[in-house]
Formats: C-alpha cells, structure tokens, sequence
C-alpha cells in the first residue's frame, strides 16, 4: 500500500503511543485522506503505519457543560450530523459538512484534518474562533496547548515525534448571557472536493442588542488560518448592521497577507476576504435575531 512495509492497528491509546515511541519514522494514520494521498502522489512514502481507527478513547462528541470535547478521531460526517455541534458550535457543524464529498466525510476527521496544517483545513477556523485547545498524548505523558499555537504553518505543527492529537476541548462562550450566533463560509470554484480559495468562520455573542463578544479567523490567506483581532474590536460594543459588517471587512482584508498561485490572485483573494467577512458577520447577525 504505497510503499508501506509494516502497518499495526493497536487498540489502546496507552498501545498507540508505545509503538510510535519504538518505531522510529512511524506515521499515526486517522482517515487517510490526507496521508495516503501524500504517500502516492506527492513522494512522501510511510514505510510503517500506526492506524488509529480501533482506538476507542479517540472517538466521539461530548457536551462538557456549555462547551464540547471532540475525540481527535471524530469524523466529519459524525460532526455534521452532531445535534450538540449544531446546537453550541454551529460553524464546525457547516464546516464539516463542506468537507471533501460524502464518501471522504466517512473517513476524514478532524484530528488528521488540524494535523495536515493546510492553511485552507475546513475545520480550523470554526476551532479558532471557538478558543479550542489541543491535547497531545506521547509514552511519556499528555500535554494541552491552543489550537492557535499547535498550527504553525502550511504543513507544520506543534506535534513533537511520538505524539498524537488525541482530543480537542471547545469551551463555553465567553460572554455570559449573551446570545452566540455563527457562520462558516469557504469559497472555491466547486461547490465538493475543492480547497478553499478562501474561507472563514465567525462566531458572534449578542447582549441587550450590541455585540458583546466577536471571533473572526481567516483560511487560505496567510501561512496558516488565523483569529483576526482587528477586525473582532471593530464590532465589539455596536449595534449589528451592514455598514459595521463592511467595516469589519475591510479590517480582516487588511489583515489578511494572501499569495497569488494556479488558483486565485493575491488581489482576488484580498476582495474576497472583505466579501466573506461581510457575509459571514451578516449571516451571524440574522440567526442572532431568531
């Protein structure tokens, strides 16, 4: 299978990080969608193979108080279909679903998804803007950091050899009894089985008809996905409407540092991140009103 010369399949976590501590060069493989696809096409061969999928402790969604806690082997299709996602994290549920097409929404999730570190990874900007952390787990203990920290660029993580991600903790909205309303957005030229040219993610809280509590992150525009702190201070204490949404806009596309390639212009993608923001601020701020 595409150069590997020996896979193992353990069925605890405490089996899993024991393997890749003795095994040197081992690669954690979660859906596949990612690293298979690396290994044939893009010369990256995995001579061993440690696959995750029969380890329990990775899996599931729980509802922790107002906040979640995914298992890092969460799929995007069980996020999708969340009811507790879509209830206190509705971009990630929007997120999920744009992901990939149906058959790699089976495969995919979300732990392989951050670890890829694209900068266009459907999930990572509904995380940011949620304030996830990140747990890691090695032989030699578990660790937690900000998910803003763990991506470090395209490609890179915080991982160090021998970890895994194992889970991801969402906490409760900051802003008490405000009302949290959201939106995630990705622009490409297909509507399946596309990277994101741009997409973004925004998660809004409301009090007494101001905000109160504003999250913005930005994907595909920058070496990896990024909150955007100029264009959140823009909103904070204002009353919702379109011309605060445009504002917002202009300071997230200002923000935003976007190279040109084979799919889109720097200058596309700058216009673009002030059209999306706008959307996506807008989007929030009608669900807000429901």
């Amino acid at each position: 299978m595409y150069g590997v010369q020996e896979y193992h399949r353990p069925e605890t976590l405490a089996a899993a990080v024991v393997l890749l501590r003795d095994l040197p060069g081992a690669r954690p493989l979660a859906g596949g969608t990612d690293l298979l696809v690396a290994s044939r096409e893009k010369g990256s061969p995995c001579a061993t193979l440690v696959d995750l999928k029969g380890v329990p402790e990775l899996k599931g969604i729980t509802r922790t108080g107002d906040g979640l806690h995914l298992g890092a082997m969460t799929t995007a299709h069980e996020i999708a279909g969340s009811p507790e996602v879509a209830s206190l994290l509705s971009p990630l549920a929007e997120a999920a679903r744009q992901l990939g097409s149906y058959q790699l929404r089976h495969r995919a999730t979300v732990g392989g998804n951050l670890c890829n570190a694209s900068p266009a990874a459907e999930t990572a900007c509904p995380l940011l803007v949620a304030d996830t952390v990140v747990a890691l787990a090695s032989a030699g203990g578990t660790r937690e950091m900000p998910l803003a920290e763990f991506l470090v660029g395209p490609g890179r993580t915080a991982i160090a050899p021998g970890e895994i991600m194992i889970g991801l903790s969402c906490p409760a909205p900051a802003a008490p009894r405000a009302t949290y309303a959201g939106a995630y957005i990705k622009h490409g030229p297909r509507k399946a089985m596309d990277i994101a040219i741009v997409n973004m993610a925004v998660w809004l809280g409301l009090v007494d008809g101001r905000v109160a509590d504003a999250r913005i992150a930005l994907g595909s525009v920058a070496p990896k996905p990024f909150r955007v702190p100029a264009a959140e201070a823009v909103l904070i204490g204002q009353s919702p409407g379109e011309d605060l949404a445009r504002q917002a806009g202009r300071a997230a596309r200002g923000a935003a540092t976007p190279i040109s390639d084979p799919r889109a212009g720097a200058w596309y993608r700058a216009e673009m991140v002030e059209e999306l923001v706008t959307r996506g601020i807008m989007t929030a701020f009608g669900r807000s009103a429901r």
